[in-house]
């Protein structure tokens, strides 16, 4: 995605002349790992492999959204371990901000919850033939490339 000028972004109300700005929503998701292998979900609506995530509550923390997030898809308690990289991107004329950290599972046992049709733990390589996801496969090659170099 080009970057763009807040020009594209904003909107003057016509009665104050008060300036507005049409700011991404932040979207969090995290390579999740199990000792060496990578949490990877289906979405309950469709035919996509991603990684866990989703939106960012009010008030809420990124940190603290994306340990809900997963928490909430896999049953799986995890301490976020690094910050991995952020994609913006437009879904359905809306502007998002996909922030990807990295996280360990510290507790819990794995199963497919909210939004969550199935759950796979797999290696790094098998993981990334599996992904559909664009900005999901994106974060994983830049992970595995970091460990390459």
């Amino acid at each position: 995605m080009e970057s763009s000028t807040d020009a594209d972004w904003d909107f003057e109300c016509s009665k104050c002349d008060q300036k507005y700005y049409i700011n991404p929503t932040p979207v969090v998701a995290a390579l999740v790992f199990r000792a060496d292998r990578l949490v990877v979900v289906s979405s309950m609506n469709k035919d996509l492999w991603g990684l866990p995530g989703g939106y960012v509550s009010p008030g809420e923390s990124l940190e603290d959204a994306i340990k809900r997030e997963v928490l909430e898809e896999t049953n799986l308690q995890v301490k976020v371990t690094d910050f991995l990289a952020s994609y913006p991107m437009v879904k359905n004329e809306r502007n998002l901000m996909f922030i990807v950290f990295i996280a360990e599972v510290e507790s819990g046992e794995p199963r497919a919850g909210d939004d969550v049709r199935e759950l796979k733990i797999l290696e790094p390589n098998d993981a990334h033939k599996q992904l559909t996801g664009k900005f999901a496969k994106k974060a994983l090659e830049l992970w595995i490339s970091n460990q390459e170099s």
